[in-house]
């Protein structure tokens, strides 16, 4: 699923976060009373901000699901499926009992949107996972997908 291409790839999104960058517009928001109504899911939806979890060692980074505060609500064998042209890709979280949640990423402290499945294999997650992130694209204006080169 994810080739050593893929690891620098997700290395190179973590390293151009500028975290204090989105922490002023985070915090420039919340005082102009954005009304943010995040419930993290509703049925089988989920939607969150992508986060990273950084444990100090950069083999432990991962990427966690957030409320916009930054409060983290998943932090679970996160893993990125596959990355597009647009600067997106299609993020997946491994939950336990073969339930799983996949959906669109836009980067890190931007927004997630995906959904909760449960018995797929991997390759039928790819699928779904590219045919949801590609309504997404087309709903958000980006155009559609397409993989990003190996």
């Amino acid at each position: 699923m994810s080739s050593e291409k893929d690891d620098d790839e997700v290395d190179s999104y973590f390293s151009e976060f500028n975290y204090e960058e989105w922490e002023r517009d985070h915090s420039s928001q919340e005082d102009e009373d954005f009304d943010f109504n995040f419930g993290g899911s509703s049925g089988r939806n989920v939607s969150g901000y992508i986060g990273l979890m950084d444990d100090g060692e950069e083999e432990k980074r991962r990427l966690v699901l957030t409320k916009f505060q930054g409060e983290v609500i998943l932090d679970c064998r996160s893993e990125v499926l596959m990355f597009f042209t647009n600067k997106t890709f299609a993020l997946l979280f491994r939950l336990t009992h073969g339930r799983q949640i996949f959906g669109y990423g836009e980067g890190l402290g931007k927004l997630f949107r995906g959904i909760l499945t449960a018995g797929l294999t991997d390759e039928e997650i790819e699928v779904e996972a590219f045919k949801l992130c590609r309504s997404y694209a087309l709903l958000d204006g980006k155009g559609d997908l397409e993989l990003s080169p190996d």
